[in-house]
């Protein structure tokens, strides 16, 4: 598993200010966050993806050697209406692949 993380997009980083105190936290505790999403899903993080604002999307390796992108949310609310829509799509959607797709419900992670 990693010891540092990528840097944060710097436009993740502007939306997350917006967010007042609650966003501040959140690019804090960052570290604190990722470390046991990458232990329970035994990733190493690797590089952060560029292009988005309002989520801190990442490419991660498994264990096995397989690639996947890990998403970590902001808080600002919006995981809940995702977690429902990816629950709905999974088997619809990601059923044919073999990575699929898991969420981490208490850090706001998405896994595909």
């Amino acid at each position: 598993m990693g010891e540092g993380f990528p840097a944060v997009p710097r436009h993740v980083v502007l939306t997350a200010r917006q967010l007042g105190p609650a966003g501040d936290g959140w690019l804090a505790r960052r570290p604190d966050t990722l470390r046991p999403l990458e232990h329970q899903w035994s990733l190493d993080v690797d590089e952060s993806l560029r292009g988005g604002t309002a989520r801190n999307v990442a490419n991660v390796t498994r264990a096995d050697g397989t690639a996947a992108v890990l998403k970590v949310m902001l808080p600002d609310g919006s995981f809940p209406a995702q977690a429902d829509t990816l629950q709905w799509a999974k088997p619809r959607v990601f059923g044919a692949l073999t990575t699929g797709v898991t969420l981490g419900t208490p850090a706001g992670a998405v896994l595909a």
